[in-house]
């Protein structure tokens, strides 16, 4: 769940700028956000390896859902940081 907020608050703070001026603003903070990005991608990560050993364990159904939502987190989270919104 943090790693979500923090990839969803590193996506505001590079892409509402831009979404803002109407596809005009510029990107000055891309190389400060995928340097932060590092922070919840690990988080996410920690939580897909924890949970798979839980699931392993035979700990229940929680598991099994911690450990899908990170692996989709792992897969969305950077690929709408590189590529932001759809600006018309």
């Amino acid at each position: 769940m943090c790693s979500a907020v923090g990839f969803a608050m590193l996506w505001a703070i590079l892409w509402v700028p831009v979404l803002l001026t109407g596809g005009e603003g510029s990107l000055l903070l891309y190389p400060v956000v995928f340097l932060l990005a590092v922070v919840p991608f690990g988080g996410a990560c920690s939580a897909l390896v924890l949970a798979s050993r839980s699931r392993n364990a035979g700990d229940g159904i929680r598991s099994e859902s911690v450990a899908g939502l990170s692996a989709v987190l792992l897969a969305l989270g950077p690929v709408l940081l590189w590529f932001g919104p759809v600006v018309g």
